[in-house]
């Protein structure tokens, strides 16, 4: 940027200067943008296009920055120093938002935060890191309905999975391997109808309705010691194969796997008391 007299180098955005921008429809970042500051372009839901989107450059986008915007297309971040993409970023709240794709492959993204991407449904795709980074899932971050695919599968840096993360997203079609995870948020898989698999022998925390309606999912490994709480395989009459196949009284609750007839004859039960438990809502 130039006065004429005098040339300025954009490296930053501060936060909270949405007032000033709020019937704007395209946003021109320059090469040389670095830091997007927290709500920068918040609720501005004129807002359709960033140009580029984004600049190589960026290594730190703000929470909420994007929050409620309608840009539309396909989602890029190359910078490998970028690592976070905070609350609210790109939620489109109460409206649908435009995103159709959304490509990390670049970065060295470790934590994806509560609802970045909520209510982007017609985002199809999620790219992270060939080589896993990504340590954090948040809550309702990516609960979009459309999302067919995360990947790649394998991610073995994530340790956790938030509330309602991928809550009733209806074509996810990828199934996911976190070795290292230890804890899945309530709902966090809630009606992922085309859901097919999860592996994460090191969970040990789940909590109510963690798998609920995912009427395809055949296959889950957990860790031996873990609880299954209330409702947690509810309706899943597809899973055929659950590991650890053996559950004492004190790690099930009532309804865990209420209509799962497949799953019946694998898993052992050593005190018969718990088989009502398990396999009965507790409604009457």
């Amino acid at each position: 940027v130039s006065d004429g007299e005098e040339t300025w180098t954009i490296v930053m955005i501060k936060g909270w200067t949405s007032a000033q921008w709020k019937d704007i429809q395209t946003l021109c970042l320059p090469e040389t943008m670095e830091i997007i500051g927290p709500y920068a372009f918040a609720d501005i839901t004129t807002l359709t296009k960033i140009d580029p989107m984004f600049p190589a450059a960026v290594t730190n986008i703000g929470a909420g920055a994007f929050r409620k915007g309608q840009i539309a297309g396909d989602l890029v971040i190359s910078n490998p120093n970028f690592v976070e993409i905070g609350d609210q970023t790109f939620s489109a709240n109460e409206s649908v938002g435009r995103l159709t794709s959304v490509d990390l492959s670049g970065t060295s993204i470790a934590r994806i935060g509560d609802s970045a991407f909520y209510k982007q449904d017609i985002l199809t795709s999620v790219k992270l890191p060939a080589e896993s980074t990504l340590e954090t899932i948040g809550n309702q971050a990516l609960r979009c309905k459309n999302l067919a695919s995360l990947t790649p599968e394998e991610q073995p840096a994530l340790k956790s999975i938030g509330e309602a993360a991928f809550s009733q997203d209806t074509a996810l079609a990828t199934g996911l391997i976190a070795t290292n995870c230890e804890s899945l948020g309530k709902t966090a898989f809630y009606q992922c109808s085309a859901f097919p698999n999860f592996v994460g022998p090191r969970v040990i925390n789940l909590r109510n309705q963690t798998f609920q309606q995912c009427t395809v999912l055949t296959n889950v490994e957990l860790n031996a010691a873990a609880k299954i709480p209330n409702s947690c395989f509810y309706n899943c009459p597809g899973l055929v194969r659950l590991t650890p196949t053996c559950f004492t009284e004190s790690q099930i609750e009532k309804g865990s796997f209420f209509n799962t007839s497949s799953l019946v004859v694998g898993l052992e039960f050593p005190s018969a008391t718990n088989i009502p438990a398990a396999f009965h809502t507790g409604d009457d």
